[in-house]
């Protein structure tokens, strides 16, 4: 019998990840053995870096971030990004990004100093800027200093992933609500995407019409806490989901949803045998 060894797992060329964090967002984007962690927070679950997102990466063989990005200061986007860059042994961050508009924020000051404190070098992201990680971009679209004084969630950064330069693309909108979307369609002409993450965890105040049929996302996140307290994802928005015919997969169902591309292959991985009953 011949034994052949492996040295690493075989990756897909793109996989993106949204995490089960209960009422929050996070998603690991890998591409060539490159990683870029997008938010990561929870105002349900305790030490949501400890016991979600640090042992997400530690089953994937992940002890470097090559980028972590934070797309609007809430606590439920960040607080388990500030427990990563606390922990003495965890994970290494080699850079960290925010919106240009998070400077006015009050946590902004608390973030940057525990970055300082473990020497992570911090940029500022707006419209124009991109992330890059193997065959996998991410287009900034939005946010620029003209949204500063919008709401917090209204100045969230916008992601546009591109895998192979438009071969599939995805849609992230962080807290967004329908007047920062109003804001990116005169900005932005949109392409349609694959995948799109509905803004603010489903609610009613996200995903308006005129994003929808712009962007016409064959499926939808959405990263939402089981029977959480707020009523997310709102029937509201998932009618309009569906007018558009995008098929929907939430955490609070689903736990961790992840989608692999390989050339012209796309899979979709639901962490959980069924929806909870």
């Amino acid at each position: 019998v011949m034994l052949n060894i492996i040295c690493y797992r075989q990756l897909p060329d793109c996989s993106i990840t949204m995490l089960d964090v209960g009422q929050g967002d996070s998603l690991v984007f890998q591409s060539q053995r490159q990683v870029i962690l997008v938010d990561g927070g929870s105002s349900t679950v305790s030490n949501v870096g400890k016991y979600r997102i640090l042992p997400y990466l530690q089953a994937q063989g992940i002890d470097v971030l090559d980028c972590v990005a934070i797309t609007h200061l809430d606590s439920d986007h960040y607080n388990g990004i500030l427990e990563l860059m606390q922990m003495e042994y965890g994970v290494e961050i080699k850079q960290l990004a925010m919106s240009v508009t998070a400077v006015e924020e009050p946590a902004y000051a608390e973030i940057t100093a525990a970055a300082a404190e473990r020497g992570i070098p911090v940029v500022l992201l707006q419209t124009g800027d991109c992330i890059r990680a193997g065959q996998l971009q991410l287009r900034i679209l939005y946010p620029s200093l003209k949204q500063q004084k919008l709401t917090c969630n209204n100045q969230s950064v916008i992601l546009l992933a591109e895998y192979q330069n438009g071969v599939w693309r995805g849609l992230f909108t962080g807290d967004l609500e329908i007047e920062g979307e109003e804001i990116l369609l005169n900005v932005q002409e949109l392409p349609e995407v694959q995948l799109l993450k509905a803004g603010h965890h489903g609610s009613k105040s996200s995903s308006g019409e005129a994003l929808l049929e712009q962007v016409k996302p064959d499926i939808t996140w959405i990263s939402a806490g089981r029977n959480n307290r707020y009523g997310h994802p709102h029937a509201e928005t998932l009618k309009r989901l569906q007018d558009v015919g995008s098929e929907v997969f939430g955490t609070y169902d689903w736990g961790a949803v992840s989608v692999s591309v390989e050339k012209a292959s796309v899979t979709l991985q639901l962490y959980r045998n069924q929806k909870w009953r």
